[in-house]
């Protein structure tokens, strides 16, 4: 059999995973059950082996022992094989149990699952090549149905990851926290911020919310910049700002030369060699930017591209900017409120994240009549704009505040990051240091200056 094929149809592993149930005897059982027998069974592609197995689990699920001499009377009488077979299958059962290792039971299952995966995924890749040729409609009405279909493949083989092998992943990744003394999740390069949280979680959906001018942009690009600085894979869905403008802001906080001098062209000799120099590093850094996009199906298409392309965290600027097409809603072409759309996007955005294994960041703006609540300025959790369901899904919201906007006597180089939510600890106030005319953000010193260039004004 060769490689490939074995791919798709792994004969050795389904004929020593019925050997190590019977090499097992009395604990043949609790085998079967360690690699959850009876939902794999769909997963045999041959006819004898499924059998064979199947009937294994009927005998567990009887008390049956899963001795050989039993396995080939209960075949008989069961009618999986007829008399003239009995002979055949004697003998294939001694061979299987001569191969099978009960120890790596869950190898061959795994083997088993994963072979049967990629027939689905060829299944399903048949199906779109037949709609793509046939199906009329636009790309905007079949993509998302298409996309649902791959994703199941994979939804079901998360479904099949066994209890025993969670634990010991998480026992591990306990252990190697312990003794690295390092977050847990990708750090975010903000001091007082990463010994609070520990990093950035996968499987994790974290908002960063605030108002107009309040930074949003600013704090996640100096997020990303720390991780691209660590060669740590970033992919940035833009919906506001283009690549250019984006690119203008990474290179500002390199440099130390405002954004704005870029634009007034104020920028000296000393300055623009700077600039090429931080934009040479810029080039070589694991970044993947996609502008202009905001239809949540062509996001997610996105996105999964990304992640196949090495991005290990995926920040979205801004949530509020993307939309649900009627078609991909089933709607029939009814345009649905939007917080029903933004509901929709938040709940796929959480699962998302989870299916990928990946940390998903998403910028979310506060409402400006926020800013009228009488006494404490603070965002709070029910300013968050058009959908509840932001914060239900999320595990994390993160709010800014500067207090110097609403206060002419603070300190204007202060900037709070207010943990609101956080479903595995506590929530907080983290301080930060504000670099308006770099827009970036920083680890809070007081009286904490600006290495920058020229008086270009600050700005959000």
């Amino acid at each position: 059999m060769s490689d490939d094929k074995a791919l798709l149809h792994d004969l050795v592993s389904e004929q020593s995973l019925v050997g190590a149930a019977l090499v097992a005897g009395v604990n043949g059982t609790d085998l079967i059950s360690a690699v959850d027998g009876q939902q794999l069974t769909g997963s045999f592609y041959y006819e004898q082996t499924r059998k064979i197995w199947g009937l294994l689990v009927d005998m567990q699920r009887q008390g049956v022992p899963l001795e050989l001499g039993a396995v080939a009377t209960q075949a008989k009488q069961q009618g999986v094989i007829n008399v003239a077979e009995m002979a055949e299958l004697a003998v294939r059962l001694v061979e299987w149990q001569g191969n099978g290792l009960p120890a790596l039971a869950n190898h061959y299952a795994s083997q088993i699952r994963q072979a049967h995966a990629r027939r689905l995924l060829i299944t399903h890749a048949r199906e779109i090549a037949t709609m793509a040729e046939t199906d009329s409609r636009p790309l905007i009405e079949t993509v998302p149905a298409l996309i649902g279909d791959l994703m199941r493949v994979e939804i079901k083989r998360r479904a099949d990851s066994r209890l025993p092998e969670v634990v010991s992943e998480t026992i591990a990744e306990i252990e190697q926290i312990r003794t690295q003394q390092r977050p847990s999740g990708v750090p975010t390069g903000l001091t007082d911020l990463d010994r609070h949280i520990g990093g950035l979680h996968k499987g994790d959906q974290i908002i960063i919310a605030g108002r107009p001018s309040s930074g949003k942009s600013s704090f996640v690009n100096t997020i990303m910049l720390d991780m691209l600085r660590r060669d740590i894979g970033v992919g940035l869905i833009s919906a506001e700002m283009n690549r250019q403008q984006v690119v203008r802001r990474f290179i500002s906080q390199m440099t130390g030369v405002p954004v704005v001098a870029m634009f007034r062209g104020t920028v000296s000799d000393q300055q623009a060699d700077r600039l090429a120099a931080a934009g040479a590093s810029l080039s070589d850094m694991p970044l993947q930017i996609e502008d202009g996009e905001r239809s949540w199906p062509s996001v997610q298409m996105r996105i999964n591209r990304m992640v196949g392309n090495g991005a290990e965290v995926i920040f979205i600027d801004y949530l509020g900017m993307l939309s649900m097409p009627a078609a991909a809603r089933g709607s029939g072409g009814k345009q649905e409120p939007r917080w029903m759309q933004v509901s929709i996007i938040s709940k796929e955005m959480k699962e998302l994240a989870e299916r990928l294994h990946i940390p998903l960041v998403a910028v979310v703006q506060i409402t400006r009549e926020s800013v009228k609540d009488k006494g404490n300025k603070e965002p709070q959790l029910h300013h968050l704009r058009e959908s509840g369901s932001i914060e239900e899904d999320s595990d994390m919201v993160m709010m800014l505040h500067r207090p110097a906007v609403y206060d002419q006597m603070a300190d204007d180089t202060h900037a709070l990051c207010l943990l609101r939510k956080w479903r595995n600890g506590p929530i907080g106030s983290i301080d930060l240091s504000w670099r308006g005319k770099t827009a970036s953000f920083g680890d809070y010193q007081k009286e904490d200056s600006e290495e920058v260039d020229g008086d270009d004004g600050a700005y959000a």
